[in-house]
């Protein structure tokens, strides 16, 4: 099948049918298009809606290079270093970046911001770097100013940036309360069929949302991605059923995303 050379970004800027269109054709059923690694569940932080687990775990680099080996067998992918830890935090960060940039993929990084200074020569290769927004966190000029740098706000945005994206809080699989659920028409979820997921503790679940691994099908140490990516087929055949289970049930991560179909 025809495979366009687009990024996820352009798609979400398209009308409606043609995004859907294209989409659905850029869906790889190979291997994922977009991959999260949690290199680390350590944060500094405490934030009031995050949801992570009270563990604190690396990901061993080792498995991470497996990971990416695997991606490069079919080609470009991208990959965000972060489900709920803090990357930064993560003791081989710049080779980790350095690692992928090498392969010939994209590198995305969601960051709390408390320690970029230390990272400045390794984030600049990096695709996108998005800083959660804490108001009593500095960001220095310098890195304000960088084309790969977006700053993320949960409600309106404050101050005058030169990048900067609004998003709507989530319930993470229904697991966070007081987050308001949305009235959109349910619809089946992307990251089943764009974007999986890989915890510090090398568990490969359905998507980003699922704090407690509720959803793991398998262990990158004894499964490639390639197969445990089949293995959702299940749930993908779910959600074009209409039938929402599990985490899946009361989430309200999917409307965060436009429909692929």
């Amino acid at each position: 099948m025809w495979q366009p050379t687009i990024s996820a970004q352009f798609l979400k800027k398209l009308p409606g049918p043609i995004f859907r269109w294209l989409a659905q054709r850029w869906v790889s059923y190979e291997w994922p298009r977009h991959l999260f690694i949690e290199l680390t569940s350590r944060c500094q932080l405490a934030c009031e809606h995050c949801p992570r687990p009270l563990v604190s775990r690396d990901l061993p680099f080792e498995i991470f290079k497996k990971i990416v080996e695997e991606a490069s067998l079919f080609g470009h992918r991208s990959f965000s270093l972060h489900l709920f830890g803090e990357p930064l935090l993560y003791p081989r960060i710049d080779d980790c970046i350095e690692y992928i940039k090498r392969r010939g993929h994209a590198v995305i990084l969601t960051t709390n911001g408390l320690l970029l200074e230390k990272h400045v020569e390794a984030l600049k290769k990096v695709d996108k770097i998005i800083w959660s927004y804490k108001e009593k966190i500095t960001i220095p000029e310098e890195i304000r100013k960088w084309r790969n740098f977006t700053v993320r706000f949960f409600g309106e945005v404050r101050g005058k940036w030169k990048h900067s994206e609004v998003r709507s809080l989530h319930n993470y699989g229904g697991q966070v309360s007081g987050v308001p659920f949305t009235g959109k028409a349910r619809y089946p979820c992307y990251h089943l069929w764009l974007a999986p997921a890989v915890t510090a503790t090398g568990e490969i679940v359905i998507c980003c949302a699922d704090p407690k691994v509720t959803t793991s099908v398998g262990n990158v140490a004894t499964m490639t991605i390639a197969e445990a990516w089949k293995k959702m087929q299940a749930t993908r055949d779910e959600h074009l059923k209409g039938i929402y289970s599990g985490i899946c049930k009361n989430c309200n991560v999917w409307a965060t995303y436009p429909s692929l179909f």
